[in-house]
Order: structure tokens, then sequence, then C-alpha cells
């Protein structure tokens, strides 16, 4: 594994010189509240009501398989094809963004089998 040198904040933000610079302010904002929107949509799930529960169920699913999409995507291009991603996102991606992705698609699907597990017990008494 080559070795990474990063140059600083300024080195850290905007990537290296003659690559795609890492994301913006706003792109950065735009992920928080999606994650942000996805924690919600995950906490609904488990809720006594059932309209607010369906919605729920369908967005833990749609969120969970983004979020294992993204972390294969993130493995497979950081991982086989460097020349298209550059230092340092190249190793954020590899060690820190893409199994952070991996880890959350697999909570999501576990409270999502856990709470239909749940449902299904509490319906039967």
């Amino acid at each position: 594994m080559a070795r990474v040198r990063f140059r600083g904040v300024r080195g850290d933000l905007l990537g290296s010189p003659g690559g795609v610079p890492m994301p913006g302010p706003l792109i950065t904002m735009l992920v928080a509240f999606a994650l942000l929107a996805a924690a919600a949509l995950v906490l609904m799930r488990v809720s006594r009501v059932d309209a607010v529960r369906g919605i729920g169920h369908l967005g833990t699913l749609g969120i969970g398989i983004a979020l294992a999409l993204r972390a294969a995507v993130g493995f497979i291009v950081s991982g086989l094809l460097p020349r298209l991603v550059v230092e340092p996102y190249r190793t954020l991606d590899l060690w820190v963004y893409s199994p952070l992705c991996l880890a959350l698609a697999v909570a999501v699907f576990v409270v999502r089998r856990k709470s239909q597990t749940e449902q299904v017990q509490v319906g039967v008494s």
C-alpha cells in the first residue's frame, strides 16, 4: 500500500493537485442532512403508529440498499481502480467511508428485521 502524505488541512480538504478535489462544504452538508433523514426513517420503523411504521418500513429498505451499494462501489472504485480516485480521498474511502456505509447498512437491516419480528410477536399475543 502506498504511503499517504497529508499536506495539512488544505491538502486534506482540496485533494491532491491535478486530481478531483474533495467534496466541498455544500455537498458535505447535503450528505449530513441525508444521513439525518435516514436516521429519522429508521426511527419511524419502530413507531407504534401504523402509518408512520409503514413509511419507515419502505424507507429502511431503501436506505439499507443505498448504503450497501455505496459501500460496494467505494470498495470497488477505490480498491480496484485507484487511478480514478485521488489521495487522500482514496485512502479515507477504503478505511473509513466504505466500511462505515457497510456498518450502517448492516445496522439498518438489523433494525428492520428486529422490528418485523417484534411486530409479529405483538400481533400473536
